[in-house]
């Protein structure tokens, strides 16, 4: 029952039963998860309150390493601008070989002359996945680089709410890869059509749980780990190109995966109420697929025995002896939130049913000392 309400909804309710979000967090900010891997993320902010012209992006790309060229992501691209900044940049992102690029979906019918060929989807079909249907495509780069240049769907589950995002979105009965999964697979060079659809996904270290409306949870303790630079820095660097002695940022660091975006306004917000950009959840959900997340759930069958181990068989083991039972399942609820507390900061590994546990134990004292108060006024 308090698995259940500790679910946030019903799409949420196997990892409220297994790796309780407030523990997780709790576990995350008093750092007994493991320390963060080396994460090949930088994270390019701009700065600029007046946002970016497709002349500024331009800029950006041609700022960037000619050789062992990093991942390049783009957010958001910007609408409108004048077409000779436009075709500069589609002529430059043509020689950009590992350049991704944003589109939108929408749930609005087609045009009559619209025409979609030109759009990636995975070759298996995940029949578990059950989400929405969208049938256009509301904003997508210039004709020149359809078909050429990857793009992934940079749409949310929802503006507000960070916690899970898109693995995968349904358009016109076929899946596509959202922005996320699509630069995990670049960073990793792993071709579209080799994913392999199933309760979990393996990209990087670890693999990734999957829910049936084809999102993932998103873990933003990979947040800090992120490196961050300021977009402003790479125009300064294209211009400090023909004097490479006194570059800002060398292009050593430039390896990994870039993502370009604004993280000006931080309008989505996790479990925890903790306020993020578009971009950020963009770089946390990216880290989640390529690093597995921090902190795993045991699998169902070990939880069970486990919990049987230390709870079940001492209760039915010490007979009808109430207080013997009540001191032996006290102990063992203690000693099991020890153990979580110790398998999450050594191995990684969440137990489940922490936090009902926990509230559990708390209730039987309370219940107890009750007890003894009540028999001794009596």
């Amino acid at each position: 029952m308090l698995g259940f309400a500790l679910a946030r909804n019903l799409g949420q309710l196997p990892e409220a039963l297994f790796v309780e979000r407030t523990f997780r967090d709790w576990l995350a900010t008093t750092n007994h998860i493991p320390d963060l891997p080396a994460i090949p993320i930088t994270l390019v902010e701009i700065d600029d309150p007046a946002g970016w012209t497709m002349l500024d992006v331009t800029l950006f790309l041609k700022s960037l390493p000619t050789e062992n060229t990093p991942v390049t992501v783009i957010e958001n691209l910007p609408a409108g601008g004048h077409p000779a900044w436009l075709r500069s940049f589609e002529e430059l992102a043509l020689r950009q070989p590992r350049l991704l690029l944003p589109i939108r979906l929408s749930r609005d019918d087609p045009a009559d002359n619209a025409s979609y060929d030109w759009l990636e989807s995975g070759a298996a079909r995940p029949s578990r996945h059950r989400g929405e249907r969208y049938l256009s495509v509301s904003q997508s780069p210039g004709e020149l680089l359809l078909g050429v240049v990857s793009v992934g769907v940079s749409n949310l589950a929802s503006e507000t709410q960070a916690d899970t995002v898109p693995l995968i979105f349904w358009f016109n009965d076929r899946p596509v890869p959202s922005l996320a999964l699509r630069a995990a697979l670049l960073a990793r060079k792993i071709s579209v059509e080799a994913i392999r659809w199933k309760a979990t996904l393996l990209i990087g270290a670890r693999p990734v749980a999957t829910n049936r409306d084809g999102s993932f949870s998103v873990d933003f303790s990979f947040l800090p780990g992120i490196k961050r630079l300021a977009a402003s820095d790479f125009l300064l660097r294209l211009a400090d190109r023909n004097s490479p002695a006194v570059t800002s940022i060398p292009d050593q660091s430039l390896q990994g995966v870039l993502i370009l975006g604004d993280s000006s306004s931080k309008k989505f917000k996790n479990a925890s109420g903790e306020s993020f950009s578009r971009v950020e959840v963009l770089a946390a959900a990216l880290a989640t697929l390529l690093n597995g997340p921090r902190l795993r759930p045991l699998s169902g069958v070990g939880g069970i025995v486990l919990f049987g181990a230390l709870v079940l068989l001492p209760w039915f083991l010490l007979g009808k002896n109430r207080a013997l039972r009540f001191i032996a399942l006290a102990g063992a609820l203690v000693v099991y939130l020890l153990l979580a507390i110790h398998l999450a900061g050594s191995f990684g590994v969440a137990l489940p049913l922490v936090v009902p546990l926990a509230i559990l134990l708390s209730g039987a004292m309370a219940s107890a000392l009750l007890s003894v108060f009540l028999r001794k006024k009596s």
